[in-house]
């Protein structure tokens, strides 16, 4: 799961047969699990409302990652899962990604000298799907802006790009 920003949410259950044990649990003060985990800890379950908080001091409350994994010996069945999160997820069994929904805030920074238009078309090519946002830029000089939030797969087909 990654937190972008507001509240903060990450719920895993799923019902099984008598099995115990803990979650290797790390956190990142990014969104996308990279680098060093700032802080590293086992939790007895996935359970969490951190509201505006974070996981811990060392994570901040805003923009940050979590990657849970446990092994657990499940029996040939039907199970059900259910996974609640805030702002994106991705969740695998035995190898299998069952969940993707990993959303990523796009941002432009607007410089002085290109505050001369009303109407900047930013196009955002993402998950096979175009978007228009226009943007406003004479208001906007030397501010990053927001273009939405949206799913990448990740491929080389995916980008932003700006026509004047």
């Amino acid at each position: 799961m990654y937190e972008n920003s507001g509240l903060a949410v990450s719920k895993l259950s799923w019902v099984e047969k008598g099995s115990t044990g803990e979650w290797k649990a790390e956190y990142f003060n990014n969104m996308t699990l990279g680098g060093t985990p700032a802080l590293t800890r086992y939790d007895s379950a996935v359970n969490f409302d951190w509201g505006a908080g974070s996981p811990a001091a060392a994570i901040q409350s805003d923009h940050f990652s979590a990657h849970w994994t446990r092994t657990v010996d499940l029996t040939a069945d039907m199970y059900t899962f259910s996974l609640t999160v805030d702002d994106g997820a991705r969740f695998w069994v035995n190898g299998q990604l069952l969940v993707d929904a990993w959303y990523y805030e796009v941002f432009v920074f607007i410089p002085y000298r290109y505050t001369t238009t009303a109407q900047a078309r930013y196009w955002v090519r993402h998950a096979a799907a175009y978007t228009l946002r226009i943007v406003n830029q004479s208001t906007q000089g030397e501010r990053w802006v927001s273009l939405g939030t949206y799913y990448f797969n990740g491929g080389n087909s995916e980008y932003v790009s700006l026509a004047m």
